[in-house]
């Protein structure tokens, strides 16, 4: 779908610092399609050098899943920081969710959503390998290739990531044990040595992060990260705005750990299907 000059200029509005019809600055529309036939509708927004001259084999990259009920818009506030950094975003609208709320035979998915449909958000982890796969062809490279998750968001992150033993970095905010049904602390049971990083309110760290964490303490070569913070009701992307700096201490963090050299063959393995 080719979103009309009008329309486009009119979402980038609430981009600040960037000219909303100038798609250089601004985040870029694409679609491509799930395993199960799913079209999803994302932002690609660049890391800040000219799209048609930057080598994307050497780009940071990151793929940030949203929460349940929300849209690729909630990720709104990281796009300057990231961009400070050198790292491009992918922000993807989930199955059901935002523009992508058609079916592989034109079904409303947004049902399934609000019935919480387990098997649904199981699914998930499919929307992520897509983003992969889509930035695999403009030329990303796995090893440079980050996931963000906020609530569910969470969920699908790490089941993604657990999946593909390439896919190395991954932090989650306000993560859960067993959003929507997804069995997170069982898909972290194999994580080996990949990096994660675990953001969260105190408010609610006994929902998620707090388990997450005591799971790894009998791991001794993990590489976990955690940050709490005292502020209330700043669940998942509502931290944006309320936590100082925490955008931008984000994009260092990804940074780091994405702007570090692998050869494939040193991707340490995990498990995958």
């Amino acid at each position: 779908m080719v979103l009309p000059l009008a329309l486009l200029g009119a979402l980038l509005l609430s981009f600040p610092g960037h000219d909303p019809l100038d798609l250089e600055t601004g985040p870029k529309p694409v679609q491509f399609r799930t395993a199960d036939g799913i079209l999803l509708h994302a932002w690609y927004v660049h890391s800040g050098a000219h799209q048609e001259q930057e080598d994307k084999s050497k780009v940071p990259v990151v793929i940030a899943l949203h929460m349940f009920r929300h849209t690729k818009e909630s990720w709104q506030p990281l796009i300057d920081p990231f961009r400070r950094q050198g790292i491009a975003l992918l922000l993807v609208d989930m199955r059901g969710h935002g523009e992508s709320k058609t079916g592989p035979k034109g079904e409303d998915l947004t049902a399934k959503v609000e019935k919480r449909d387990r098997q649904f958000f199981l699914d998930m982890h499919q929307d992520a390998a897509a983003a992969v796969a889509w930035l695999r062809k403009q030329g990303h490279r796995k090893q440079h290739i980050g996931l963000l998750g906020a609530s569910v968001g969470c969920s699908v992150a790490i089941d993604a990531c657990r999946r593909d033993p390439e896919l190395q970095v991954t932090a989650v905010l306000t993560p859960g044990s067993q959003y929507l049904g997804v069995p997170t602390l069982e898909h972290l049971k194999n994580w080996g040595t990949r990096s994660l990083l675990v953001v969260s309110s105190r408010e609610e760290a006994r929902a998620g992060a707090e388990p997450i964490l005591k799971l790894f303490e009998k791991q001794k070569e993990h590489q976990v990260e955690s940050w709490f913070f005292e502020q209330k009701q700043i669940h998942g992307t509502r931290m944006f705005g309320k936590v100082e700096a925490v955008e931008d201490r984000l994009a260092t963090w990804f940074a780091a750990k994405l702007n570090r050299s692998l050869e494939p063959s040193e991707a340490p393995a995990g498990d995958h299907e």
